[in-house]
């Protein structure tokens, strides 16, 4: 009996580790990235190549990301945030201020929002389990994000 207690708990375990929700995922791969974020010893290049879906060969964008992650970074600590300081909102929770941004249905599911602090939210998109972007252009009335 012991033994059949301890294979269904292992069973149920083990599906219960991989039956995370794409948010779930989601919301994880962006703990890492604020967690990186907040860690001025791991290079903008690492956090690049873990963290991005970026074509690595295209050094324009590249240069454009690194120098972005440096400002945000660069504020971040400015600012002494801490992970705790950080509030990841989905973009269908978000307030109504935030929803300013063009994002298709396909994407609404993975877009998020980082509140820190009084600060205007950090957007960030997903794809393929990576981040394609955490940076927005206005355009006229609209806002879209930068995919990398």
């Amino acid at each position: 009996m012991k033994t059949a207690t301890c294979i269904l708990l292992s069973f149920i375990g083990f599906f219960s580790c991989t039956g995370q929700s794409k948010q779930e995922k989601n919301e994880m791969l962006i703990d890492q990235f604020f967690k990186y974020m907040l860690n001025d010893q791991i290079s903008e290049e690492r956090i690049i190549t873990e963290l991005f879906s970026i074509n690595k060969l295209d050094k324009d964008k590249v240069n454009f990301v690194t120098d972005h992650l440096k400002l945000v970074r660069q504020s971040l600590i400015n600012m002494n945030t801490q992970m705790t300081d950080l509030k990841v909102i989905p973009f269908s929770k978000a307030p109504e201020e935030s929803k300013g941004v063009v994002i298709s249905d396909d994407d609404k599911g993975n877009s998020y929002f980082v509140y820190h602090k009084e600060e205007p939210p950090i957007p960030i998109l997903i794809k393929n389990n990576k981040i394609a972007s955490f940076s927005i252009m206005d355009k006229g009335t609209r806002r879209y994000f930068i995919e990398y």
